[in-house]
Formats: structure tokens, sequence, C-alpha cells
């Protein structure tokens, strides 16, 4: 995807493979910078029609970029360039991520595969914004900073599963659970949750056109010294339905699709 701007190596991340599940493989890469080698990134012809379906749906998402650039203003474009940054990364993490899933050190039909479906998600993404339609809560959502946060929004109650890795001990954050939903407000507590824990721990969520604003209060119980909850997640791709019901029954049960059973 040409936008004039490249992608920002700010990715040490735990992201979420398919159904939520934590890419070891692919936390790993990101952690430590590390890259496929140049030599090794060629496509195989047995992934030419894949890689033509990668092709057109890049067409397609930079067909909508070039109409949000007609309706926006400049300062307007500044934003969603931010965002952009973001999904490209999130984007190439999930691929790679898919491949490693499928073996092999070439790129293949799974890593295009997996590419040209965010890529056509992000084009609906940004032909709603052009729209002015509005975007729906539910989906992945990522602050760029090592922050992923799963939401499903349902029946006026927003389901979540919030993961962090930040710092340079990459120390880790995990909370999941269900707020409220008042758009554009979400509030949680998990006051009685746990008959242990004595202090009462909050999130709010705030949605605000492009991203949804955390604010944490007294979470410390949920994170390490350094991987904070707060912050503002912008959306990167939608949630399948499968996925949808494990980030419900993580809300539910308050455990984190994260942790181990």
């Amino acid at each position: 995807m040409k936008h004039g701007f490249s992608m920002t190596p700010n990715l040490h991340t735990r992201l979420h493979l398919r159904h939520g599940a934590t890419a070891l493989a692919t936390l790993l890469f990101v952690a430590f910078g590390l890259q496929f080698p140049a030599a090794l990134m060629a496509a195989p012809p047995d992934s030419a029609a894949a890689k033509e379906r990668y092709d057109k749906a890049d067409q397609e998402l930079n067909a909508a970029w070039a109409a949000a650039k007609t309706q926006f203003s400049e300062e307007r474009m500044k934003e969603i360039a931010t965002v952009q940054r973001q999904w490209v990364g999130y984007r190439d993490i999930q691929a790679d991520a898919a491949q490693e899933k499928a073996g092999g050190k070439t790129k293949s039909s799974a890593w295009y595969e997996k590419a040209a479906s965010l890529s056509l998600d992000r084009a609906a993404w940004l032909q709603r914004a052009v729209k002015n339609e509005g975007e729906p809560v539910t989906g992945v959502w990522i602050d760029g900073q090592g922050g992923t946060l799963e939401v499903v929004e349902k029946n006026g109650q927003l389901y979540f599963d919030l993961n962090t890795v930040r710092g340079p001990g990459y120390d880790l954050g995990v909370i999941a659970g269900t707020a409220s939903w008042n758009a554009p407000l979400g509030w949680f507590s998990d006051k009685g949750r746990d008959p242990e824990k004595k202090d009462e721990s909050n999130l709010a969520f705030i949605y605000k056109d492009l991203y949804l604003q955390l604010v944490s209060a007294n979470a410390e119980h949920y994170h390490g010294r350094r991987a904070y909850l707060d912050g503002r997640y912008f959306k990167v791709a939608s949630l399948d339905p499968e996925t949808q019901s494990l980030v419900v029954k993580a809300g539910q049960t308050g455990k984190s699709q994260a942790v181990p059973d």
C-alpha cells in the first residue's frame, strides 16, 4: 500500500492470531526486531492466485485512501495517516504469523490470503469514514505501543479482552471483563468479582470517532510496573463470529484468552 509513509518499528506488542490466541513466535520477532531474510520473501508459483487477490485488495484500499483524501482536511488526513501506519504494522505481523503457522519461510498463499482479508476489511473501514457512517465498536483495537484490545458491543454491554506488553522488560498487563455501555461511554468495575481483592478497579471507555480512549483507576492489580492499560486504541480489524464468542466468554468470566486454561 503506497501512502507516502513508511511503517514505524514501534510494534513490540502482543497481538492476536485468529480466534484470539497469542502468537508467541510473532511476539518474539517483533520484540527483538527480527526480520525475515529478503532472499526468502519471493512468492512461489503456487501462491500466484493468492497474491493476485492480495494485489486487488490493496488496489481497493488505495482507492479508498484516494477517496478519503478528497473528502477530509489536511489535518484530518494526518490523523488517519497515523492510524494507518499502525494498521500497516498490524497487517504485516498478522500475515507473518499466518505464514509461520502454515509452515515454511517463503511467502505463500497463507500470507497473501491473510493480508488480502485485512486489506479488504481496512478498505471498508475507510469507506465508512468517508461516508461518515460511524464505526462499529466491535473489533480489534491497538494503541501502537504494545496494547491490544478486543471488544464486542452487545445489548448495552461492552465485553472486552485487553492485553499489554510494554517497557524494556516487556511487562505484561491482562484484564477481561464486561463494561456497561451507553455510547459513547463505557464503565467497568471489578467490585465484588474477587472476594480476596479489597480495592475496586475501574476502566472507562470513551469512543472518540477514530479511537477508543481508555482511562483506568486503581488498576495496578492487572498489570506490571510499566504495562499500563491507559491509551488511545485505534481499530485495525473486525472480529469474526467465532472470535466474538470467545471475547464475550472472556468478558463474562473475567478470564482473558491470553491466560492458559
